[in-house]
């Protein structure tokens, strides 16, 4: 029979056999059975092997029972799989900082792992800030930027304009045509805002038919001028559904940061009012709102 040394020559390969082999051995060679410890660290691995497998594919529903009992020259190997389970634990608690240094292609199964839940995350993440109908951003991401954006407009001494938007005679497509019809109008404006804006603008669906557009760096001018274009662009938009081009319009409100309001909530109040001149003036129309002073 061997003598330890030549067991120990016979083991490690054997044990990345484990670690790396498409399929693995199910079984250590009886010549390795009387090694102390290895048949029980040949069963954890294994075990631990189908366990990271099961992370990997976002199973964080998988247990793991490591014993630890590994002696001599593979106390290491045995630190580093209790290293491994309390990164596992912290990656189920939400840490995905973690990384895997150690262990080859168990490593690339736990990279693998927090880097699918990282993108589930952002994705998730997109999807409670985005209106699923439009594909625009949400109001609840309009009410967590807009301060941000103030904040940055007033540092540099820049203006904000927020064009606030509602489809003329929304009611009357969804009693006339029915809803499917009023939510294509909707994804149709989406669509058209998305296209239209820039990177640095946000457009978002208000609620209803309302839409909000916040263009920073934007004064009156330049701001009321790409707001006739979108409403002009909007009442020549071929609709699916509708047997005839065009015959859609909408109703903007603008106003403009510092000159209509030096809050959030200011400048939509203002732009609201301006909104409703535009539907009372004969709608299909950009109002700007009215200076404070005036």
């Amino acid at each position: 029979m061997a003598d330890g040394d030549t067991r120990f020559s016979m083991a490690f390969p054997l044990l990345r056999g484990v670690l790396h082999d498409a399929v693995p051995p199910t079984a250590p060679p009886p010549a390795l059975g009387a090694l102390e410890g290895f048949d029980v660290l040949f069963a954890e691995l294994h075990s631990l092997r189908a366990y990271t497998m099961s992370l990997a594919e976002g199973d964080l529903g998988a247990s793991l029972d490591m014993r630890g009992r590994v002696s001599g020259a593979l106390k290491a190997l045995q630190a580093n799989l209790r290293h491994l389970t309390w990164q596992t634990q912290a990656v189920a608690a939400g840490d995905l900082s973690q990384r895997v240094q150690f262990l080859g292609e168990f490593a690339t199964a736990f990279n693998t792992m927090v880097d699918r839940l990282g993108k589930q995350q952002e994705q998730l993440k997109d999807q409670a800030m985005r209106d699923p109908l439009t594909g625009l951003l949400n109001r609840r991401y309009l009410d967590e930027t807009l301060p941000r954006e103030f904040a940055r407009a007033t540092r540099e001494g820049r203006p904000i304009a927020l064009l606030m938007i509602d489809v003329d005679r929304f009611k009357e497509v969804n009693d006339t045509q029915g809803h499917a019809a009023g939510d294509q109008v909707l994804r149709a404006l989406g669509g058209l805002l998305r296209a239209m804006t820039r990177a640095s603008d946000v457009a978002c669906r208000w609620g209803g038919e309302e839409f909000v557009v916040v263009l920073p760096g934007a004064p009156v001018d330049a701001a009321t001028r790409r707001a006739d274009d979108m409403r002009l662009a909007f009442a020549s938009l071929a609709i699916p559904g509708q047997e005839s081009r065009g015959g859609n319009s909408f109703s903007v409100g603008l106003s403009v940061f510092p000159r209509h309001g030096d809050t959030p909530e200011g400048l939509l109040e203002a732009a609201d009012r301006a909104l409703y001149r535009a539907k009372d003036g004969g709608r299909n129309r950009v109002e700007v709102a009215v200076d404070p002073a005036a």
